[in-house]
């Protein structure tokens, strides 16, 4: 008499828990023996945990670097406990040195190895030829591929994978919980910008989008930024200076609970990065039905956020970014509209539901792979 089937046995190594990831990890753990492997205990939310969720959850030691841009991790104790869970599928998310001693180690054993990428085409164009040879090398070796955006898929394909072997599982935050608060909410801020306060993401750009913005309604204007970073001082000291155009709510970062109702809150997102995989800011307002003025160069763009649809998909012009903000701050009737098409977007196919679906699928892919 046959015993009820063995579930494939997955390792994931991550970097660390996060919120927009861990709800599709608890759902793929319905239908598989996931064991999370992770860099570090959480960054974003300290009081995020995932143990008694439904799966494996393992927190390496080992010594580890984050930068404005990269982070990096080596602990050479992944191999014992590899070889501890015998995993039948290894799945790597990057090329850090903790994550290709995972790949070797399923080479070692002969166990299929899979990737899960955030990596849009605009990033891919930014890495050095190492980093695109080494991608070369590992992408049409990889038994499946699961990528965060079309533009992830993009970059599976253009190193010559097959489509058939590249998955989507879309990056997601709880679209009912800021859906919920967007029901009561009233406007506290003309403008709105969420994230690191570092170069690359420009919240001094979203300074002066407001100031100019503030020129053209010749009103004041109101900004609200959540995040913290190095570059807070210079904020500060320059919002200072715009006082008279621009009045600065730096509210730092705030707990989770709490973004739904600040976003809610706000009449536009502003997002004026020079370089981001995706950017999860998008979602949280299009849940919240706020339209999004994003720069060309984010994975997020014309994926999620569609010019003209739910929002404006801009190059990084000044002018621009002030042009498209009047226009919307001054057109309430048109402003709602792109409000109501941004969440009804998020809802269709960022949801939980579909990343873990996309996950699943791929691994049921590898799995075919290995019967045959």
């Amino acid at each position: 008499m046959s015993g009820t089937p063995q579930r494939l046995r997955v390792a994931v190594l991550s970097n660390a828990p996060v919120p927009y990831r861990t709800p599709m990890w608890a759902r793929v753990g319905r239908h598989l023996d996931l064991q999370m492997v992770y860099c570090t205990e959480p960054w974003v939310d300290p009081a995020l945990q995932e143990q008694g969720r439904g799966y494996g959850v393992h927190v390496l030691g080992g010594a580890s670097w984050t930068g404005a841009r990269r982070f990096l991790h080596v602990d050479p104790g992944v191999w014992r406990l590899l070889s501890r869970l015998a995993p039948d599928v290894v799945v790597t998310t990057g090329f850090i040195p903790t994550f290709v001693l995972g790949q070797l180690w399923a080479a070692r054993h002969g166990r299929p190895h899979a990737v899960m990428s955030d990596g849009s085409w605009h990033q891919e164009q930014s890495l050095s030829g190492l980093h695109q040879r080494l991608r070369a090398f590992v992408y049409p070796r990889a038994a499946a591929l699961v990528g965060a955006g079309t533009g992830t898929l993009r970059v599976f394909q253009h190193h010559g994978v097959a489509p058939q072997r590249c998955f989507l599982a879309p990056l997601c935050v709880d679209n009912e919980r800021f859906a919920a608060a967007a029901q009561s909410a009233t406007r506290e801020a003309d403008l709105l910008f969420s994230g690191r306060l570092v170069p690359h993401k420009q919240p001094l750009m979203a300074l002066d989008i407001a100031a100019g913005v503030a020129r053209r309604l010749a009103r004041r204007v109101r900004l609200r930024v959540l995040g913290d970073g190095p570059l807070r001082e210079d904020l500060l000291r320059a919002a200072a200076r715009l006082s008279e155009q621009v009045e600065l709510q730096c509210l730092g970062y705030r707990p989770q609970a709490e973004l739904p109702a600040l976003y809610a809150s706000a009449g536009l997102l502003l997002f004026p990065t020079q370089w981001e995989p995706w950017g999860l800011v998008a979602n949280e307002a299009c849940a919240a039905g706020v339209p999004v003025l994003v720069s060309e160069v984010a994975g997020c763009a014309g994926d999620l956020v569609l010019d003209g649809v739910n929002g404006r998909v801009l190059p990084l012009r000044l002018e621009d970014w002030v042009e498209a903000a009047c226009t919307l701050l001054q057109d309430e009737p048109l402003r709602r509209r792109l409000g109501a098409a941004a969440q009804a977007r998020v809802q269709e196919g960022w949801t939980f539901d579909r990343a873990a679906q996309g996950f699943v699928q791929a691994m049921d892919c590898v799995q075919r792979g290995r019967e045959a």
